[in-house]
C-alpha cells in the first residue's frame, strides 16, 4: 500500500507539472515518467531496508517500458514495407515506395530520393517504425554489404524513428525524398 501511495504521489506531482507547462510531446512524456518512476522505486526500496540506487534503476527501468508497451505501442508502432533502388557515387539519386502499416488506414508513400555517399541497392526490405505518424519520417541513413540496414529519421529532428532490414547492396549513404517528387496515399481496408 506504501508503495502504491509514494508512486501515485509522484506521478501524479509529476503529471501535474508537464500539464501545467503545456507538454504533450512524447520525449518529455517519456523523461517525465522515467524521472518519476526512479524516485518512487528509489523511495520505496529505501524504505523497504534496500538500496535507493537498485531501485531507482528498477523504476526507472519499469517506467520506461510501462510507457512504450502500453501506453504508447499502439499509437506509435508501424510495420514498415519498403521496395527501393538507390545509388550514389557522391551524389546519386534512387526511388522508393513504402507503406506503413499498423492498422486502419494503411499510409503509402513513393518517393525519388536525393541520395548523398557512395553505395548502391536494397531491394524489398521490412522494419518498424516508432512514430505518431509516419509524414514525419523523411530520411534515411542507409549502410549495406550483402544485406542492407536502414536507419529511418523524423524530418523534424535528428531522432531515429525506425529502421528498415532489406536485400541487396553494397555501401553507405544518406537519403531523403527530393522536395515536390513524392506521392502520399491512404488505403482503407475496413470499408
Amino acid at each position: 500500500m506504501l508503495t502504491g501511495a509514494v508512486g501515485a504521489g509522484i506521478g501524479a506531482a509529476t503529471g501535474g507539472a508537464l500539464r501545467l507547462l503545456k507538454v504533450d510531446q512524447f520525449g518529455y512524456k517519456l523523461v517525465g515518467r522515467v524521472v518519476s518512476g526512479a524516485i518512487a522505486g528509489g523511495i520505496v526500496s529505501e524504505i523497504y531496508g534496500g538500496n535507493f540506487w537498485q531501485g531507482f534503476a528498477q523504476g526507472a527501468k519499469t517506467a520506461a517500458i510501462a510507457l512504450l508497451f502500453n501506453d504508447e505501442l499502439h499509437k506509435r508502432l508501424w510495420l514498415v514495407l519498403q521496395g527501393s533502388f538507390e545509388f550514389a557515387i557522391g551524389k546519386g539519386a534512387g526511388g522508393s515506395g513504402t507503406a506503413y502499416i499498423r492498422n486502419d488506414p494503411i499510409k503509402g508513400y513513393a518517393s525519388a530520393d536525393d541520395n548523398t555517399g557512395l553505395g548502391a541497392g536494397k531491394g524489398f526490405g521490412m522494419g518498424l517504425a516508432y512514430t505518431d505518424n509516419p509524414d514525419k519520417i523523411a530520411q534515411s541513413l542507409n549502410v549495406c554489404w550483402v544485406g542492407c540496414v536502414s536507419v529511418l529519421f523524423s524530418k523534424d529532428s535528428w531522432v531515429p524513428v525506425g529502421g528498415i532490414i532489406s536485400i541487396g547492396g553494397y555501401g553507405a549513404w544518406w537519403s531523403e525524398p527530393i522536395r515536390g517528387w513524392s506521392v502520399h496515399g491512404e488505403w482503407k481496408y475496413w470499408e
